[in-house]
């Protein structure tokens, strides 16, 4: 315009992620003809917006006292903000020098993330994660060097786990390097990185280690070992002695219990007199004769033969000529049998001679017969005695309830 005049900001309207609003209250002088540049407003992000949220911001530029010149309407958007930020890592060496870590982190950033995690080492050895479930892995390794996971929200925490060996091989000392390299998915060319150092003896120094070493983690594995090998039987044997125990308590109280019923109904034991008593008393028995029923002799011989087989008949006797001619063959063939036997008598003396008597017959003693009168000696043992013997008592009764207990 033609002569000097002044604006103002007014009527500002802001998203509710924005704060920190200043605008120029104070009017702007303007020289006619003039062309001035000037920050009308300045805003902030609040710190928990989230990314990619998007909003309009308008304000007014009008006369300092007339109408308005102009309406501005500018578009926000929330900018990625990536940020990862390690919290804690810890590593421990095993028997086995097998280097174990966990490392711990949290997302910082302002929008919900996902990661690329590489593991690197200094010297080339057996290494990898232990991937977290739902992580993308290429191949089929089970503990891969390289894996993504998305999906992870504002503010969660994340620990990643793996496992390395330390180079023993190596003929020196040294320090084995891992290196975490964490990328965000929505910025791969920034890198959060963690570092784990750790020291390894080389193979002679290693060797002379392992021979008088005993670490407390092969402890713990064999007392692990010792435990689930034996608690089976630990417990089987306590069982067994819980039962036996009350199996026993119960046959303690059931011998007591029998033991006193048994005492209740035992009677006193009988002495010698009280056998001897017995014969002095008097019998009240009668001496009656029992008569066995009577019968006469014909039905006992009817009754006798009729329980009876019927007795065979008796053979008639052979005639004369036939018991006289048997008896001739009889003669006959013993004639014969003794006949055989002398002429295998007169063999043997033919062919070896007349028998003589054994020679050890020379050494047996000559008996002498006695001709006179036996004179009889009275054996002391036989003799009777005649004192009285005294009387053998009776056996006490024996207890035939003892039992043999295991």
């Amino acid at each position: 315009g033609n002569f000097v005049d002044s604006v103002v900001i007014d009527g500002v309207t802001s998203p509710d992620f924005v704060t920190g609003i200043t605008f120029r209250e104070n009017p702007l002088v303007v020289e006619r003809y003039a062309e001035v540049e000037f920050q009308a407003i300045e805003f902030r992000i609040r710190d928990n917006a989230t990314a990619y949220q998007q909003g309009t911001f308008e304000f007014d530029l009008r006369l300092n006292e007339g109408g308005v010149l102009q309406r501005y309407s500018i578009d926000v958007i929330v900018g990625p903000n990536v940020a990862w930020t390690f919290l804690d890592g810890q590593s421990e060496v095993d028997s086995r020098d097998v280097v174990s870590f966990a490392v711990q982190l949290r997302n910082d950033g302002n929008l919900e993330d996902g990661l690329i995690v590489q593991l690197q080492s200094s010297h080339s050895t057996v290494m990898g994660f232990a991937p977290p479930e739902g992580a993308i892995i290429e191949g089929d390794s089970e503990q891969p060097r390289v894996f993504e996971l998305g999906n992870l929200p504002r503010g969660a925490n994340f620990t990643l786990r793996g496992s390395a060996e330390l180079p023993s091989e190596q003929t020196i000392n040294g320090t084995l390097v891992l290196d975490i390299v964490v990328r965000s998915i929505f910025d791969p060319e920034t890198e959060f990185v963690y570092s784990i150092e750790e020291q390894y003896l080389g193979k002679q120094w290693n060797s002379a280690q392992e021979t008088n070493g005993y670490s407390i983690s092969e402890f713990f594995d064999d007392v692990t070992l010792i435990v689930k090998g034996w608690w089976l039987i630990v417990a089987s044997v306590a069982v067994s002695a819980v039962i036996l125990n009350k199996a026993v308590r119960d046959r303690m109280q059931r011998k007591e219990s029998e033991k006193l019923l048994r005492q209740m109904r035992e009677e006193p034991d009988e002495t010698q007199e009280d056998w001897m008593e017995k014969f002095n008393k008097p019998s009240n028995q009668d001496n009656t004769v029992i008569e066995s029923p009577a019968m006469s002799q014909e039905a006992f011989t009817k009754a006798f033969q009729s329980q009876s087989k019927p007795s065979a008949p008796a053979l008639e006797p052979l005639p004369e000529p036939v018991r006289a001619a048997a008896t001739t063959v009889l003669d006959h063939h013993d004639m014969v049998a003794q006949r055989a036997t002398m002429d295998q008598i007169a063999q043997e003396i033919v062919s070896h001679g007349p028998a003589t008597p054994h020679i050890e017959n020379a050494n047996l003693t000559p008996t002498s017969s006695i001709t006179e009168r036996t004179v009889r000696h009275e054996n002391p043992d036989l003799k009777p005695k005649m004192e009285m013997e005294e009387t053998v008592p009776l056996p006490s009764k024996a207890d035939t309830d003892d039992e043999f207990d295991l």
